[in-house]
């Protein structure tokens, strides 16, 4: 669900919201521009821009109804005429062939297939070469003042420039907003919500600080896991992993790690600036898990954990990942004594 969520996101910010920036931009324009076509006597090009105005926001429509496809081919198609209508009634200089070039842009960000979006492509320049060839041929149907043509110029120039610069800058955002999603997604167990072995990875390149007071690492492991999963489904058995992972979550600190291990398997990292205060916590840690019932939907039971709790004080010189090495090991002597215990390490206590 969570990444049919994130897919969803993704479109709406793609396919809709910049979309619907580029539809209302253009229906902007077409007020704007619809009186110099007024001024300079082409009535023909004057009704075509008036009624592309009704079609933008018929696109608009679609497009708000999740309809980014076919809004999407209406909306070009109908910009691709106009601007062909638009270069042979007032020529190249008046620089209206550039839409065709905005276009192009515009279909590699369409929801169409590759295929679709490069024959897009392939339309947008045989027609603009096409307006090119027979302007070298024909005159402009319409003749207007050079101060006319030049507004159309400088017009022209600024809306694709800013429609351009705005859509790579949009789609910069939309990128890097993504990118950063995949780095979450990435680095979290997708059941419990914890970070995973990725991030602990990631963790472990960071220098320990040499001024920390006192690291504590606990291996947590749920006592006769497979015993659940046998006994009452896999469904049950991720609903206790779940609940196990909310209750270490309660327990840590905010400046504390708590990862899922692996399987049914978690890891707390955590500064302490002695050693009895982690022993203590580990042992609440061990009694909460062991006092709160798993409720299921067809019956509610108790579970216990086993946990190696490895406490270092002074030794800068072993790092982290030897302490996680020593909790493990913690971890299987708890087990072998009969699990539902914490077993510390004593050799460095103070």
């Amino acid at each position: 669900m969570r990444l049919l969520s994130e897919k969803h996101d993704i479109e709406y910010w793609q396919y809709s919201k910049q979309a619907n920036i580029v539809y209302l931009s253009t229906l902007a324009s077409y007020i704007f521009i619809l009186p110099l076509f007024y001024i300079v006597g082409n009535m023909m090009i004057f009704y075509i821009n008036f009624y592309t105005m009704f079609i933008t926001l018929f696109v608009l429509y679609l497009n708000r109804k999740q309809r980014y496809g076919f809004a999407s081919f209406i909306f070009i198609t109908m910009v691709t005429i106009v601007t062909a209508a638009e270069t042979i009634a007032f020529g190249l200089i008046s620089g209206f062939q550039l839409f065709h070039l905005n276009m192009s842009i515009l279909i590699i960000y369409t929801n169409w297939s590759t295929k679709h979006r490069f024959i897009g492509v392939v339309i947008q320049a045989l027609i603009m070469m096409a307006t090119y060839f027979y302007l070298q041929v024909y005159p402009p149907l319409t003749e207007i003042e050079p101060i006319f043509l030049n507004i159309f110029f400088v017009m022209n120039v600024l809306l694709n420039v800013t429609a351009v610069a705005h859509s790579a800058y949009y789609y910069e955002n939309i990128a890097k907003r993504n990118r950063s999603k995949l780095e979450e997604i990435a680095q979290q167990d997708p059941l419990t919500g914890l970070p995973n072995r990725l991030s602990l990875n990631q963790y472990l390149e960071k220098p320990l600080d040499q001024d920390y007071k006192g690291l504590g690492v606990m291996m947590i492991d749920i006592d006769h896991f497979k015993k659940i999963n046998d006994t009452y489904g896999h469904l049950v058995g991720d609903e206790v992993l779940i609940k196990v992972a909310q209750l270490l979550k309660q327990s840590i600190r905010g400046e504390d790690l708590v990862v899922r291990y692996g399987g049914e398997e978690f890891l707390i990292i955590m500064e302490m600036e002695r050693a009895r205060f982690f022993r203590e916590k580990a042992a609440k840690i061990l009694e909460l898990i062991q006092n709160t019932p798993i409720e299921t939907k067809t019956k509610t039971f108790n579970i216990s954990v086993s946990i190696g709790a490895f406490y270092n004080c002074c030794n800068v010189e072993m790092g982290l990942e030897e302490s996680i090495r020593n909790a493990d090991d913690l971890l299987y002597k708890a087990k072998e004594q009969g699990r539902n215990r914490v077993v510390n390490s004593e050799a460095i206590a103070r």
